[in-house]
């Protein structure tokens, strides 16, 4: 399975592996139902690189702008589809900007 003259090979212990276009969410998702800490790239039968779990938390620190000067809102609303649109709406109707915004949806006690 290892391409020629690589010394790599694709097979991995859990199974598990992505292509350059998996999904980011695709591949956090493989990190934590498999409980592995690094998920292998591979381009045909050619590892072009691996992604992490800190690689995964430094994407998400740096989309939700964590860096910057900011303020954190909690909200807590019914299970609506539509209303993160409608709350990123009102925040940014006065001009305020939204870098980030999270939805949690909670079941009793357990959230998901």
């Amino acid at each position: 399975m290892a391409a020629a003259g690589s010394p790599w090979t694709t097979k991995t212990v859990s199974g598990a592996r992505g292509a350059p276009a998996t999904p980011v969410e695709h591949a956090a998702a493989l990190l934590r139902t498999r409980k592995i800490g690094a998920l292998p790239v591979v381009e045909g039968n050619t590892l072009v690189g691996i992604v992490s779990e800190s690689d995964l938390l430094g994407a998400l620190v740096q989309l939700c702008n964590l860096f910057d000067p900011t303020t954190a809102i909690e909200l807590e609303c019914s299970d609506d589809p539509d209303a993160p649109a409608r709350i990123r709406h009102i925040l940014q109707r006065p001009g305020g900007q939204v870098g980030c915004l999270t939805a949690i949806r909670s079941h009793g006690d357990r959230q998901r």
